[in-house]
C-alpha cells in the first residue's frame, strides 16, 4: 500500500475542510513536528444562560461565608497568589469590578470573579465582549486542600446570584474544553454549552474558528440546551 507523504495528506484535508479545520487537523496529528515552531494552540467551550430571578444556591459539604472581595482580602492571599496576581486584583477593584471570596474555617479557599464590562480572557488572550445586560464569569479558583467539598458549584451560583444583582439577565463564561470537572459543575448550575472557538497561533499567524460545541454524554438531549430559543442572543461571543 502506497504511504503517502505529509504534504500530500495537508493539501488534500485542505481542498476537502478548509484552512481552519486543516489546522486544528495538524496540531492534532501532527504536534511533534510542529513543536519546533512557536505555536499555542487553545480548545475552549462557552457557556451561557438566562439568570432566574432566584438562582437555586446548591449547598457545599461543609459550612462557609462568602464575602464580596476587598483589599483586605487580596493581602490574605497575596503569600499563596501566583506573582503579579495580588496587584492585578487590586487593579480590578479600583476599576469597579466584582470579586468573591469563600472563607471555610477562617481561611480563604476560593475567589473568582464576575463583571459586565468587556473583558481580557487570559486563557484565550481575547477580549470578550458582552452585550448590554451580559455578565462575564471569569478568574476562578479553589486551593487544592479544599477541592472535593462542592465549593465550585456553590460559587457558581453566588456569582450568578451576585451578577443578578448588578443588573445581568445572562450569564457567560468560558472554560477549557478538556476541563470535564468544570463542565460539569457549569451543567449543574444550568449553563449550556452554547458554542466552541479553537485557536491556533504560529508564528505571527493566528487562525480562529468559532463552532459548534461537543457537547458531553450528560449534555446532551438537555432542554434548553446550546442553540435552543432561550439560548439564542445578541452578543456574549468571545472576541
Amino acid at each position: 500500500m502506497r504511504v503517502f507523504p505529509p504534504w500530500t495528506r495537508i493539501r488534500g484535508h485542505h481542498r476537502r475542510q478548509g484552512l481552519a479545520s486543516t489546522l486544528v487537523w495538524l496540531t492534532e496529528f501532527y504536534g511533534g513536528y510542529l513543536a519546533v515552531f512557536k505555536w499555542r494552540y487553545l480548545d475552549m467551550h462557552y457557556y451561557r444562560c438566562e439568570i432566574p430571578e432566584e438562582v437555586p444556591m446548591l449547598p457545599p459539604k461543609v459550612p462557609v461565608t462568602v464575602e464580596a472581595m476587598s483589599a483586605e482580602h487580596v493581602e490574605r492571599m497575596r503569600p499563596w497568589l501566583p506573582p503579579g496576581k495580588a496587584e492585578l486584583f487590586l487593579e480590578r477593584l479600583e476599576a469597579g469590578k466584582h470579586g468573591l471570596v469563600c472563607i471555610l474555617a477562617g481561611e480563604i479557599a476560593y475567589f473568582t470573579w464576575i463583571t459586565n464590562r468587556d473583558e481580557y480572557e487570559s486563557v484565550s488572550k481575547e477580549w470578550i465582549r458582552l452585550a448590554p445586560g451580559e455578565g462575564y464569569l471569569f478568574d476562578s479558583f479553589c486551593r487544592p486542600e479544599y477541592r472535593g467539598l462542592g465549593l465550585h458549584s456553590f460559587m457558581n451560583a453566588a456569582r450568578l446570584q451576585r451578577m443578578r444583582g448588578i443588573g445581568c439577565h445572562r450569564a457567560l463564561v468560558g472554560v477549557t474544553t478538556t476541563n470535564f470537572s468544570a463542565r460539569w459543575a457549569l451543567h449543574g448550575n444550568g449553563l449550556r454549552a452554547h458554542h466552541r472557538v479553537v485557536i491556533v497561533e504560529m508564528g505571527k499567524k493566528k487562525y480562529r474558528r468559532k463552532m459548534k460545541p461537543l457537547l458531553l454524554k450528560w449534555e446532551r438531549n438537555v432542554r434548553g440546551g446550546a442553540g435552543s430559543k432561550n439560548e439564542r442572543g445578541s452578543g456574549g461571543a468571545a472576541g
